[in-house]
């Protein structure tokens, strides 16, 4: 098993910009991470994958970012491969810290990693942006 950290952010300014076509507006902030992180433990398995979290009221289903991540990477790659991981929840929720992107952002780096690194780095960030718009910030 092999340990991953997964760190907060803080958004240290964030201005709203013009309203775009779609209804939203475009952001400008600077984000910078901090010394609080979750880990976690990843390992490969066969058959499916399988998240288990320390925190209850974190949902371990396919609404996972973590999980989210784990099928998107097996989508783009074309892999097999599935994971066993276990996430220690020490970011907040729903506090602005990132803790669910970072996690998807990790994730992904992990098991790249884990599957010989079959993406780069500008292809998960890509991918990860699928995910969750902060996702990319911290690949």
């Amino acid at each position: 098993m092999t340990r991953y950290y997964s760190p907060a952010k803080v958004n240290l300014f964030l201005r709203v910009e013009e309203r775009r076509p779609d209804g939203y507006h475009e952001l400008s902030s600077l984000f910078q991470t901090i010394d609080l992180f979750d880990t976690l433990d990843i390992t490969c398995c066969e058959n499916h994958d399988r998240l288990a979290v320390n925190d209850p009221s974190i949902p371990c289903d396919t609404t996972n970012l973590i999980l989210k991540a784990t099928a998107l990477f097996r989508q783009k790659t074309k892999s097999s491969q599935y994971f066993n991981i276990i996430l220690n929840k020490n970011i907040p929720m729903e506090a602005g810290l990132g803790g669910g992107s970072s996690n998807a952002a990790t994730t992904l780096w992990a098991i790249n990693v884990l599957c010989g690194s079959p993406a780069t780095i500008e292809e998960l960030m890509t991918w990860g942006a699928e995910i969750g718009s902060d996702v990319a910030f911290f690949l």
